[in-house]
């Protein structure tokens, strides 16, 4: 694909896409968010895609390859979209996890994330520092929601789980009604 969003034979459409559009569109809002307070933020494409470019080089300094797992743990907002994107342009294969919530047993939490990660060979996550502490996170690499690297835990390593054809994201069911399952999707 080229930089203007064109794609090339074989490219992926979905990034096509979103370069498309980010081109057309260029300084139009892209995303409204509204925190708690009820403050309100907008971002426009261009700024989103820079701020999705700006993740996308973090998970290259940080050694990432094409294809390898990235899990976004992170609250509803900028960086988390942020974050996912940039994963996107990258190349790799990012999932969203369930940012903790006082409705779960921190250990229950913990279990999951921990299964989660090991169902898809996952190793490298992007969290907020208060939510990544109680979870024990050794032996993943990572960085913080404002870019940080994960200094107490490990650079990521190994091959990504060989699994034939190379997702795009993989997405969680809730696991209201059981254990969390992973869908992938290819472009």
């Amino acid at each position: 694909m080229t930089r203007d969003g064109d794609a090339s034979p074989g490219a992926n459409p979905v990034l096509a896409r979103i370069r498309g559009l980010a081109a057309r569109c260029d300084g139009k809002p892209f995303v409204t968010l509204v925190d708690r307070e009820g403050r309100e933020t907008a971002a426009s494409y261009r700024d989103f895609i820079a701020n999705a470019e700006r993740w996308t080089e973090r998970y290259r300094r940080a050694g990432l390859r094409a294809g390898d797992r990235i899990v976004v743990i992170l609250e509803h907002g900028e960086a988390a979209y942020a974050a996912y994107t940039g994963a996107l342009l990258g190349g790799f294969c990012p999932a969203f996890l369930a940012h903790p919530s006082e409705k779960i047993d921190v250990a229950r939490y913990r279990d999951m994330v921990r299964t989660l990660l090991d169902a898809i060979g996952g190793r490298f996550v992007v969290a907020g520092r208060a939510s990544v502490a109680p979870l024990s996170l050794e032996g993943i690499g990572g960085l913080y929601e404002d870019g940080d690297a994960m200094a107490s835990v490990a650079a990521p390593g190994g091959e990504p789980r060989d699994t034939g054809e190379r997702p795009l994201f993989l997405q969680f069911s809730s696991g209201t009604t059981g254990r969390s399952r992973c869908s992938s999707f290819r472009s």
